[in-house]
């Protein structure tokens, strides 16, 4: 029996049998990610809070005469976790599930040093954006990669 005449055969007994695969073709289109306005407006708001706060801090920085060698270490890791939020809001924006951990993180992170530094108040509420953004997205998690 022939190449083509044995894929032949071979393609008809898969149809069939009603599972109708074709080795490893999918025909199947992917579903369409759609997000909803709110997880939307969340994504936004962390990426320009992180935005907002790295060049704050990189301008009060400037405008205190101080070089960025000076700062202390838990001025460092808040910059940082700044970085982080931006990564994370992209990463979101892409539906990669691994955004949504690394924003924990950060944000975590972040009331630590805060706490540590003396900023109880604030320190605290910076878990609110973690639990709107949290919440957006486990009523779309089923979309996230």
């Amino acid at each position: 029996m022939s190449k083509a005449k044995f894929e032949e055969n071979d393609q008809s007994a898969a149809q069939q049998h009603g599972n109708g695969k074709n080795y490893g073709q999918s025909h199947e289109t992917p579903a369409k990610k759609e997000r909803k306005w709110y997880l939307s407006l969340a994504i936004l708001l962390v990426l320009v809070g992180g935005l907002f706060s790295t060049f704050w801090v990189l301008n009060e920085t400037r405008l205190l005469g101080e070089s960025i060698s000076n700062w202390p270490w838990w001025a460092w890791g808040i910059f940082v976790t700044n970085v982080a939020d931006i990564i994370a809001a992209l990463a979101l924006w892409k539906w990669k599930k691994w955004g949504l951990w690394l924003f924990l993180a950060s944000v975590t992170t972040r009331t630590v040093l805060m706490v540590t530094a003396g900023a109880f108040g604030t320190g605290f509420a910076s878990f609110l954006p973690f639990a709107i953004v949290g919440y957006a997205a486990s009523l779309n998690w089923k979309q996230f990669e």
